[in-house]
């Protein structure tokens, strides 16, 4: 399925969860959202021994504030998934990752990935109850693949999926230099990667939570579809900025690479549309926001720059890449097939994508 909107996300089930405040931040902030679920869910034993299978409400497929996507992994791409995602789980600090996460949240992921049957062409994995680092690397290998197919980014609410990406990407990194060093910018080749890079932000607020929490996904909705060319203008400067940064996360210079960049005639026709934006949902929602508008919130995270949403910048690594180097590592034990059809893997999606967009959208605490 192709996807082709301008700055197109994708959500997982299983891969964290949203506030209702976030999500609606999510609708205004991109031009399409993509929900990725399982085509075909089977039976699995679960933790009672008991036989199991995972159901989504019917409204998840008619839902006009997402669209739902399905990605299969087939051949030898569905194995070197498995490969990858069994390196992920015998590392150290990837599974420290996992054990972080609330136990309910673990479970239900585990559940997911025993239960979606388009990872292993219509069976279950078969994970036992004590696999469920491995059942968080199989589901976010697949959603970053799934994303890089589709051309979206990967968006999530929670800090602890955030966790699991950066050290992805750090191993990544680590595994091309020890592999395949030209294929790495010289930034990389230090291994000095600071995982809070990973994620910047380049978004700014234009409209409070609380203005948020009054509306309705309808009434977001609706005010996108009459603003469609501010939205339009929005995204493809949103995108522009992000692109304008060449820095690598393992420079020192890359968050200030990062503030320079809001100093710029781009990011001042960024907050000129942000502020058009705000003016028109004044006019539709009459009310609240004339206030709100003017709050310290606001006024305070135009002034400095920073928003309540953060996009990520990853340079140089496509999506798919992050997972296809973790077959390169020791810990896959890989064949030379494997290695082989993994070196091909990233060549190609690195060769389609430089510098650019990706990663992960979060929200700023706002007080």
């Amino acid at each position: 399925m192709a996807v082709s909107p301008v700055l197109s996300a994708m959500m997982c089930d299983g891969m964290g969860w949203f506030a209702q405040t976030d999500y609606k931040r999510i609708l205004l902030a991109y031009d399409q959202v993509y929900y990725l679920l399982p085509e075909e869910t089977v039976e699995f034993r679960d933790i009672d021994d008991g036989t199991r299978t995972m159901f989504f409400p019917l409204r998840l497929h008619h839902a006009r504030e997402f669209v739902g996507h399905v990605f299969k992994p087939s051949g030898s791409l569905r194995e070197l998934l498995m490969l990858a995602s069994r390196a992920d789980a015998a590392d150290l600090e990837f599974s420290h990752a996992v054990a972080e996460i609330p136990s309910p949240e673990r479970l239900y992921t585990w559940r997911m990935a025993n239960s979606d049957g388009d990872i292993t062409a219509g069976r279950s994995l078969g994970l036992k109850r004590d696999e469920d680092v491995l059942a968080h690397a199989v589901l976010l290998n697949k959603f970053l693949l799934a994303a890089d197919r589709a051309g979206c980014i990967p968006i999530t609410g929670k800090p602890y999926i955030h966790k699991l990406l950066s050290v992805k990407y750090k191993r990544a990194v680590n595994n091309l230099a020890d592999n395949l060093p030209a294929a790495l910018p010289l930034g990389f080749r230090d291994r000095d990667i600071r995982q809070d890079a990973v994620l910047q932000r380049v978004m700014s607020v234009f409209v409070t939570d609380e203005e948020l929490s009054q509306r309705t996904f309808a009434d977001i909705l609706a005010f996108k579809a009459a603003n469609w060319q501010l939205f339009e203008r929005f995204s493809l400067l949103t995108r522009s900025l992000v692109d304008r940064i060449k820095s690598l996360p393992s420079e020192r210079t890359f968050s200030k690479d990062v503030q320079e960049i809001i100093s710029t005639e781009l990011w001042k026709r960024k907050t000129e549309v942000e502020s058009d934006l705000r003016a028109a949902w004044r006019d539709v929602f009459k009310g609240g926001l004339k206030d709100s508008a003017k709050s310290d919130v606001v006024k305070n995270a135009v002034m400095s720059g920073l928003g309540g949403i953060a996009l990520g910048v990853v340079p140089a690594l496509s999506l798919g890449s992050l997972t296809m180097a973790a077959v390169l590592g020791p810990a896959a034990a890989a064949t030379s097939w494997a290695v082989s059809e993994a070196v091909d893997y990233f060549a190609k999606r690195s060769a389609a994508r430089g510098h650019g967009l990706y990663y992960i959208m979060r929200f700023a605490q706002q007080k």
